[in-house]
């Protein structure tokens, strides 16, 4: 071999050498931010896990607090201890959904109004929904 063409074959060969270089490279990096992705939607996860199960160790707390405050007061006389009045709803975003899927609101709007899932809203919607008439 002439020393032109192993300069060439060595060019050739640094050529793909580099080349395999910055494909490995662009590998880890696409392989880095999937990872970072993933991460980052089970952060966001847990972050949503720990607000729900805040507000429930929250609920908990104010309805125990009700529970005694009730009972001193029935302890004392000033409250009976029959059941409450069953004919008032509870305000609950189910009940409020319930409302407005009688009153013709779309499902996605009872989701975002109630702060329920769409898939929630849409069953509601499709049985409590009032028959049209023509």
């Amino acid at each position: 071999m002439s020393a032109p063409d192993l300069s060439i074959v060595l060019a050739l060969a640094l050529s793909t050498v580099a080349l395999c270089a910055v494909s490995a490279l662009a590998w880890y990096l696409w392989r880095s931010h999937q990872r970072d992705q993933h991460v980052a939607i089970e952060q966001t996860y847990l972050d949503l896990q720990q607000r729900q199960l805040t507000a429930l160790q929250r609920d908990v707390k104010h309805l125990s607090l009700r529970l005694e405050q009730y009972e001193a007061q029935a302890m004392q006389g000033e409250v009976s201890t029959a059941a409450p009045d069953s004919k008032i709803p509870q305000a609950t975003p189910y009940n409020q959904a319930i409302e407005f899927a009688k009153q013709g609101v779309l499902a996605g709007e009872i989701a975002q109004q109630c702060g329920i899932s769409r898939s929630e809203a849409e069953l509601i919607v499709s049985l409590y929904r009032r028959p049209r008439t023509s």
